[in-house]
């Protein structure tokens, strides 16, 4: 006898309220429900899947879009590494053979340089040598000029041996008249070589100022002497006067000691001596 509606909560799946659209009321008697109409529930299935289906469909697209764009990017950057490295590789390859032709340029250059060095000191000494050459001949081209044939060289200086005999003093004036001086004997080279010169001659050494005290023409003390046998003898004293001294390589057959005292009023040759300055 009465009519009772019935509403549905919100939220409540189609299916379920059709069920509940009928029923009966308190009374027992049947109620009438006038419900919406619900959509049939295939088409509310197919609106439902058609919305999440489209929606996942959308990402899906976007996901394999991006997944693509990541991919490819990986592979740029994959490919722009390789040739990084592969750059890279040559720079290291380059820089090794560089510094290995580095290397060697400064060995090279060490050797050019101590090479260098060489030649300047081998150019310094034959400058030298030939700068010395040139002065010697100046000098005995001067030597020439001022000293006429009779002259021979040895060392620095230059000696004379008289062609006519006189006595010693007569011998130290005339060394003095040719800018010269008896000679003065310095070492046993010097010695040697005036042997050479003449058998018996007058040498630069007397003791007339102190008996028994040998100097030379220029003053200085007797240091080195290379006396003959048992020299200075003054004659094995016959004679008190021998005060001067001669090379004597006729009675001493010794090659270097041949010095004699002898009276200096003995006739002989004389050796004169100059410094070649």
């Amino acid at each position: 006898d009465t009519l009772e509606g019935l509403c549905l909560p919100a939220g409540l799946s189609p299916r379920k309220s059709w069920r509940k659209c009928l029923g009966r009321g308190k009374s027992g008697h049947l109620c009438l429900v006038c419900c919406p109409r619900d959509p049939a529930p295939d088409e509310a299935e197919e609106d439902i899947y058609g919305v999440f289906g489209r929606q996942y469909f959308t990402e899906r697209n976007k996901l394999q879009t991006s997944n693509k764009n990541l991919t490819e990017e990986r592979d740029q950057l994959q490919t722009s590494y390789n040739i990084l490295t592969k750059e890279r590789d040559q720079l290291q390859t380059r820089y090794k053979t560089l510094t290995e032709e580095r290397d060697q340029l400064q060995s090279s250059h060490k050797k050019l340089s101590e090479v260098a060095g060489q030649l300047q000191a081998s150019y310094k000494t034959r400058t030298e040598e030939r700068d010395k050459l040139q002065r010697d001949r100046d000098i005995f081209q001067r030597l020439l000029v001022k000293y006429p044939n009779g002259w021979k060289v040895f060392g620095n200086n230059i000696y004379y041996v008289s062609t006519e005999e006189n006595n010693w003093e007569y011998a130290n004036e005339d060394c003095l008249k040719r800018g010269a001086q008896l000679v003065i004997i310095n070492n046993q080279e010097e010695q040697k070589f005036l042997i050479t010169l003449n058998k018996r001659s007058w040498i630069g050494l007397t003791d007339r100022e102190t008996e028994g005290t040998w100097k030379w023409v220029d003053g200085t003390p007797l240091t080195t002497a290379y006396w003959g046998g048992k020299e200075p003898n003054s004659g094995g004293g016959i004679y008190k006067d021998e005060d001067c001294a001669e090379i004597n390589n006729i009675w001493y057959s010794d090659p270097v000691k041949n010095w004699n005292d002898d009276l200096c009023t003995t006739q002989l040759n004389w050796i004169c001596e100059n410094v070649i300055n």
